[in-house]
């Protein structure tokens, strides 16, 4: 039968806890990034001036 010491088994719990963790913070930065890029994308719906840059009014 497989026996694990008492020092391993705290490891094993905090290397579970530590993963859960970075997995969190990843997800809520992930979260903010999806939230700014909404909040410019809806600033960005204002209609626009064509630019002189724009290239559908060169002639081709």
């Amino acid at each position: 039968m497989l026996t694990a010491s008492n020092g391993e088994i705290a490891l094993f719990v905090a290397a579970v806890l530590l993963t859960l963790l970075v997995v969190a913070f990843v997800i809520g930065l992930i979260v903010h990034i999806v939230r700014e890029e909404r909040a410019a994308g809806s600033d960005d719906l204002e209609p626009r001036t064509p630019d002189s840059n724009d290239a559908s009014e060169t002639p081709s």
